[in-house]
């Protein structure tokens, strides 16, 4: 797919963006393209790839959160105000993610919402220049199933996403279908009898 660059007028600029979503071993990733303006690129647009990693409090045992859950620290800038930062422990930082985590944030947490913590990278960096314009879409998915293989090695204990009832289990709790989705034994049960029940009524 190749993507045109930005169309600007005086007072807007706006910018192509493409995302796809999906989800991987019942962790959710997103693919996300994009760039900005470069007059010594092809077409006078520099592409950059990126992708990210969800996961979700309740997919991450006690154990592990500290793995997940990362304290901020407060770097002070040139202009003297606060910036604020994320430790990456070094094992998580250790899977591939195309070289390192360069994106880290949390979601919800307020008025008992669950928190999901996403992990991102891209593909801009020092040795990405000579490949810029050769990344595309299965590239960078390969490597999303890399870093996700990686990380379920590193944390086998982390939950799976049932497909039945939208629970988290242990792996050894359900299996995967041929399309990729947890089945757990308990949602797949629970569903099976629900539809026994509707069939002879």
């Amino acid at each position: 797919m190749k993507l045109l660059p930005s169309k600007k007028r005086d007072d807007v600029s706006v910018r192509l963006l493409f995302r796809w979503s999906g989800q991987y071993r019942s962790i959710y990733y997103d693919i996300v393209r994009h760039g900005f303006d470069d007059p010594s690129m092809p077409g006078g647009f520099h592409p950059l790839w990126c992708f990210y990693l969800t996961f979700h409090e309740e997919q991450i045992p006690a154990a592990l959160k500290g793995h997940f859950d990362f304290p901020t620290k407060n770097v002070p800038r040139p202009d003297g105000r606060a910036r604020y930062w994320y430790d990456y422990p070094p094992d998580i930082g250790g899977c591939h993610l195309h070289g390192g985590i360069t994106y880290y944030t949390k979601h919800g947490g307020i008025d008992n919402r669950p928190i999901t913590y996403e992990f991102g990278c891209d593909f801009n960096h020092l040795n990405d220049q000579p490949r810029l314009l050769d990344y595309d879409l299965d590239y960078v998915l390969s490597e999303v199933v890399r870093s996700i293989d990686e990380i379920r090695a590193a944390f086998p204990e982390l939950k799976h996403l049932c497909l039945w009832d939208a629970k988290y289990y242990n792996e050894d709790e359900g299996e995967y279908n041929k399309a990729g989705s947890f089945m757990s034994y308990v949602g797949r049960g629970a569903e099976m009898k629900k539809r026994k029940e509707l069939n002879n009524d």
